[in-house]
């Protein structure tokens, strides 16, 4: 069996080799949320000829999944749903309608729907919305107006606000170039 050196230095090596473990792997990427981010609604009777809402969600899925925070929903998972649930205009307001129940029923925990108009002037507009699906309310809605070229910008500074508003700690994707 062990003697008494043999076993303290047993277990002064595994308390040395949970703390490595517990430093290296940070806790966020244990306790993931399951996100969901449909495809983003063009608003209007804007054009999208240069695809840039379809190239605002990648870059929204990319920065959301390096937060370490969320895991994005495979968009098979929830078929239709997404589509069932368009943005409906009514007298010049924005309404969303959100199946709170289907949305939980495929495994959402949060879910991102996203509206974004393309102006002549070269400019555009989005309007992010941030649901929680488990306690069956809006999160938080955010509506960001840029030119086209710094997309990627606005891009992050949305997943620098989710990040903010889930943990109360700044997102870093800002700081990168």
């Amino acid at each position: 069996m062990f003697t008494n050196i043999q076993s303290q230095r047993f277990y002064l090596f595994f308390f040395f080799a949970v703390i490595f473990l517990i430093l290296t792997f940070p806790v966020t990427s244990w306790a993931q949320w399951k996100l969901a981010l449909p495809q983003f609604v063009l608003d209007g009777t804007s054009e999208d000829s240069e695809g840039l809402g379809v190239k605002a969600r990648e870059m929204l899925k990319d920065e959301i999944q390096s937060t370490g925070l969320f895991v994005v929903v495979q968009e098979s998972t929830y078929g239709d749903l997404a589509q069932k649930e368009r943005a409906i205009k009514s007298s010049g307001k924005e309404t969303f309608q959100v199946n709170y129940q289907a949305w939980h029923q495929v495994g959402v925990e949060w879910l991102v729907k996203t509206n974004y108009e393309v102006n002549k002037e070269d400019f555009l507009r989005f309007t992010f919305r941030l649901y929680d699906i488990s306690n069956n309310r809006l999160f938080i809605g955010k509506r960001y107006t840029s030119r086209k070229t710094p997309l990627q910008k606005v891009i992050r500074r949305y997943a620098d606000e989710l990040v903010f508003r889930m943990t109360g700690k700044r997102g870093t994707a800002e700081t990168r170039e």
